[in-house]
């Protein structure tokens, strides 16, 4: 999906920088402050990768319109201005929610709560300045328009586009209908 959302065999691997961050950081930190962590803890990284991922996405998503009438560095600060509020409101209710399971009595919870407040919070910071300071490197792919973006767009990618417009769009909706019904009536059958 990251593929084909940027149009880059390369960017989604950027994309997932911030995660990164917070996978390590929130089971590193998690677990020199509260010791060993029990196994279920440990896969609780697979929560990080699911709410963290929106940040980068979205960032991405808005440097790129930013990208179309300005220039790298001012698309960048206009990312940052526009989505760093939303980005800090809509991740502090979450991290407030991980941060109350720190009050709990069963060591689970605690390093649960220790382990996603931690994480969130460093994705949501490597989201803000880290993935921009990596966006820099692949400005060339994202471009200013949509020039650069299809000279780096895979082969399916463009296929998928071609089916957007003219008969191809009804053709594809037929088949996806057509599939939709086969396997409720494989449901029903």
């Amino acid at each position: 999906f990251l593929h084909w959302y940027t149009r880059s065999l390369w960017i989604p691997f950027f994309l997932l920088a911030p995660l990164a961050v917070a996978t390590v950081g929130g089971l590193a930190l998690g677990g020199l402050i509260l010791g060993p962590m029990t196994p279920l803890v440990i896969s609780v990284a697979a929560i990080l990768v699911g709410q963290g991922i929106d940040f980068p996405v979205h960032f991405f998503a808005r440097f790129r319109a930013e990208r179309r009438d300005k220039e790298r560095d001012a698309a960048i600060c206009g990312a940052q201005l526009s989505l760093g509020r939303p980005f800090l409101g809509a991740a502090g209710t979450t991290v407030a929610a991980f941060f109350a399971l720190l009050a709990s009595d069963f060591p689970g919870f605690r390093q649960f709560g220790m382990v996603l407040f931690i994480g969130f919070t460093a994705c949501l910071l490597a989201a803000l300045t880290v993935f921009p300071v990596l966006l820099m490197t692949v400005d060339r792919w994202v471009g200013g328009g949509a020039s650069a973006a299809r000279d780096f767009m895979p082969r399916l990618v463009r296929w998928t586009h071609g089916l957007q417009s003219g008969r191809g769009r009804w053709i594809a909706t037929a088949v996806i209908v057509a599939a939709g019904l086969a396997s409720w009536g494989g449901l029903l059958a």
